[in-house]
């Protein structure tokens, strides 16, 4: 009997294989839906064939940027060469995993780790530390904030660019690591292409660049400009028309103004520090335009969540990751890398929904008979935990109580407020939920003056991030009643639902700095509320599904005078 679900997604992996965008975990899954599988075997080549046969055919005329056609034509050749070439390699490979899976699987061998492109942490370590990436050959997505591309899936950070492809990101930003140690940092909405590994075209949009010291030459190009770096950091913003703006923030750079043809319009114009170029330079425009302004330049993205590792699950009818290994994440503009025992686990002391009846609070996996209030705690796990706290559309303003409908959780040791994310948040979510993530708010046990809720809308890694693993399908307790306390999720009555598949583990960075703490201030939990922008929550839609909560360590500059103990609560559930 034919799984269509099965089916649907063989086709999706396969469409991403040939598009030249297949992840490391997409890679892995479809060898798995290949093995012992003659059927999908002989398609999946047959698939490679046609497409092999069509890159033969096709001669795309694509405009590159400043390009002789001469050199252009022998580069289309290269190109379509290295094309045949790459995706044949693909297959062979991915042909190869499916059978080496077999045979480690006959072998009864496990325990693997499933973890977006690990080579994306590298690249931004590197660039933090200030080391040269002469050792880099291609162009990469050195990081990636949110990005959404309009028809295709944002590329996995640290996976190569294509050259000479058109690049349309309609949301977030990210940032390009080129051979020589250039980076260009790249806002929505932009058009770009990589010309060359030395060369980005920018046909809309901003762009932050970074040229250190051995990097002196890489060119920025846009439909009326050419701008050449000497040693520098500037920034170019292109709108619709091609009207190209030049700010230089340090160093220097040479700006050549073209025409619609590509042809040169003047000599050579050398911009400083604090200069402010306009292209084309021949049109009158008001005063303010020409005006230096050092806040358009982006000197690194948001701090935020940027990866996680997690084991695969060993289950043979599961597909997808179970525990949470290490998590990578942006502090100061620094990246970090924690291993999960040395996260700060929490706990929940407090839950209350507001759906009336039919609630699907608890999520566990599959066989899994240990009591709820086992599952009240960390325990590493992304397809088991407490879900769908209480909904409200207004935040918090005063100290939250039993009453209140949400949960409130406490950390095993207190948190500090130091640089960037101080807290993670994993939650579940479906491909028919917000790709964003579910919105939720989140506030302090006790409201003091200074402090505030904030709210939560987008989360670091979203479901069209590459870094998005997939778990193992996983069950939920259905209970008949309404959940108003801890208490009834013990004694409550409740059937046990069919297994799940097809989930993603968000995740989301919470900086204390944004619920009003003050730098080194200690919290020793927190508590958390649906935001309820989903009309249909309370009738079982959309909400946030937390299954891991975890604080970091502090950053060593602020470990002093911290509690490596909280105070006993004396019975009181909501207290810092």
């Amino acid at each position: 009997m034919i799984n269509r679900l099965e089916e649907g997604r063989f086709d999706q992996l396969l469409n991403a294989l040939i598009d030249r965008r297949i992840t490391a975990v997409q890679f892995e899954e479809l060898g798995f839906l290949l093995l012992d599988d003659p059927i999908r075997q002989r398609r999946y080549l047959d698939e490679i064939a046609i497409h092999l046969e069509l890159a033969q055919l096709l001669r795309c005329d694509r405009y590159t940027p400043g390009i002789p056609v001469e050199i252009e034509s022998a580069a289309k050749r290269s190109r379509l060469s290295h094309y045949r070439m790459g995706l044949l390699a693909l297959a062979m490979t991915i042909l190869i995993v499916a059978t080496s899976a077999g045979l480690l699987i006959k072998a009864g061998l496990g325990g693997r780790v499933s973890e977006s492109m690990p080579r994306g942490a590298d690249l931004i370590r590197s660039h933090a530390a200030g080391e040269e990436l002469s050792a880099q050959v291609a162009v990469v997505l050195a990081q990636n904030s949110s990005a959404e591309f309009f028809g295709t899936m944002p590329p996995a950070v640290g996976a190569t660019m294509e050259m000479n492809r058109q690049y349309i990101m309609t949301y977030g930003s990210i940032e390009l690591a080129f051979p020589k140690g250039a980076t260009a940092l790249l806002e929505a909405p932009a058009i770009f292409l990589v010309a060359s590994t030395e060369r980005l075209y920018l046909e809309s949009g901003q762009c932050s660049v970074h040229a250190p010291d051995g990097a002196e030459g890489f060119q920025l190009e846009t439909p009326l400009a050419n701008v050449i770096d000497l040693g520098t950091r500037f920034g170019v913003s292109v709108d619709i028309s091609g009207e190209t703006n030049v700010q230089v923030i340090e160093g220097a750079a040479e700006v050549i103004e073209k025409d619609l043809h590509g042809a040169h319009r003047a000599v050579p114009a050398l911009l400083k520090a604090n200069d402010v170029g306009v292209y084309p330079a021949d049109v009158d425009r008001i005063e303010s335009s020409l005006e230096f302004d050092p806040s358009a330049y982006r000197y690194g993205l948001r701090d935020r969540i940027l990866q996680y590792k997690a084991s695969m699950s060993e289950s043979p009818d599961a597909r997808g990751v179970e525990d949470l290994l290490s998590i990578s994440v942006q502090r100061g503009g620094r990246p970090y890398d924690y291993r999960i025992e040395q996260m700060i686990p929490s706990e929940i002391t407090s839950f209350r929904s507001t759906q009336p009846q039919e609630v699907q609070p608890v999520a566990y996996r599959f066989g899994d008979e240990r009591p709820i209030s086992e599952l009240l705690r960390s325990d590493n796990s992304l397809d088991t935990g407490i879900l769908n706290p209480g909904a409200s559309k207004v935040p918090l303003t005063t100290s939250p109580d039993e009453n209140t409908v949400g949960m409130a959780l406490r950390f095993a040791q207190p948190v500090v407020n130091s640089a960037g994310p101080d807290i993670v948040l994993f939650e579940l979510q479906g491909y028919g939920n917000p790709k964003q993530g579910d919105a939720f708010h989140v506030s302090p046990l006790q409201f003091r003056e200074g402090l505030h809720s904030h709210t939560i809308g987008e989360f670091d890694i979203p479901m069209t991030s590459p870094e998005a693993l997939e778990v193992a399908g996983f069950g939920l307790l259905r209970f008949e009643h309404s959940i108003d306390s801890l208490s009834d999720l013990d004694s409550g009555r409740y059937s046990r639902r069919y297994r799940h598949f097809n989930f993603r583990a968000l995740a989301v960075g919470i900086d204390l700095s944004d619920l009003g703490y003050a730098e080194g201030d200690v919290v020793t939990g927190m508590f958390l509320q649906d935001a309820d922008d989903d009309d249909d929550t309370h009738n079982g839609g959309s909400m946030v599904d937390p299954v891991y909560v975890g604080g970091f360590p502090p950053i060593l500059s602020d470990r002093q005078d911290v509690p490596s103990e909280l105070p006993a609560r004396n019975g009181k559930i909501f207290t810092e």
